[in-house]
């Protein structure tokens, strides 16, 4: 194991008050070196200052700790050790914080300047808040908005984009059988079960690269989206995941037998037809 920043150091001084809360923010990484200044940075630069930061590293070979060290004076506290994975991560991260709100941005993802500062504005009277997500592809993006129906037992709440009380983290954890889904099964429960309180504001909180954790393992995460879809009644979106995992595997079957060119090429053609 591995270990710096202020806390060690003895030189944190981080104070929680009604007036101003102490917002943990926590990064999960692991091999991360393309991206983690972006997510450091971002961090280190919010309008809002009064800001525990906490890095979560699963035992990086990448170069990750050379940047991670490199802000060490800037950090409360960053470990690198192995784990059980990004929500066994997730979880180690919120029992090291102190403050009273928690945000979590990955290390593909970064905050917009005033992320905190509009969350710690919105939380008050609420357990959680919710913003927009802007997705990062390479020639285009989309901002996703969060979205909840509780007839439709519905609950899309992308956890980069989300802040919640401390209280709410302690009083459940994320559910580390879970590789890919565990955040979305983490808020179904909040919303559905616990009867938390979220609140939406429309702002872009967090900027998220497409083909992250999740976009590299589709496959599972279809397969723990069924369950988790299936467990809250959700029996559309059941339906729904079928038939996204169905054209899924099929995709992945014609790459296979055609080959990627031959792939591609079948591609761009039903993409035209379809714009015609």
């Amino acid at each position: 194991m591995q270990e710096g920043g202020q806390r060690v150091a003895g030189a944190w001084a981080g104070v929680d008050t009604p007036e101003e809360p102490l917002v943990s923010v926590i990064t999960i990484v692991l091999n991360g070196a393309a991206y983690l200044e972006q997510t450091i940075q971002s961090v280190l630069g919010q309008t809002y200052k009064n800001i525990e930061y906490i890095i979560v590293d699963g035992g990086s070979e990448d170069g990750t700790l050379d940047i991670v060290r490199r802000y060490e004076e800037h950090l409360a506290y960053w470990i690198s050790e192995p784990d059980g994975g990004l929500f066994y991560a997730m979880n180690k991260g919120m029992g090291l914080a102190t403050g009273s709100v928690i945000g979590m941005v990955n290390s593909d993802d970064w905050y917009a300047p005033d992320a905190v500062e509009a969350a710690v504005r919105a939380i008050d009277g609420h357990d959680v808040v919710c913003g927009n997500i802007c997705r990062v592809y390479t020639n285009f993006e989309v901002v996703v908005r969060p979205r909840f129906d509780r007839r439709r037992r519905r609950c899309f709440c992308p956890h980069p984009a989300v802040f919640v009380r401390a209280e709410v983290y302690r009083s459940k954890l994320f559910d580390t059988r879970y590789a890919v889904a565990g955040d979305i099964e983490f808020f179904l429960d909040l919303y559905l079960r616990l009867g938390v309180q979220f609140r939406c504001i429309d702002q872009v909180l967090t900027c998220m690269r497409a083909g992250g954790w999740s976009g590299q393992h589709r496959l599972r995460g279809y397969k723990e989206l069924l369950g988790i879809r299936a467990r809250f009644g959700d029996w559309r979106g059941v339906a729904q995941i079928v038939w996204k995992l169905s054209k899924f595997l099929a995709a992945r079957t014609v790459r296979y037998v055609g080959g990627p060119r031959f792939y591609d090429a079948l591609r761009k053609r039903v993409r035209e037809r379809i714009s015609l």
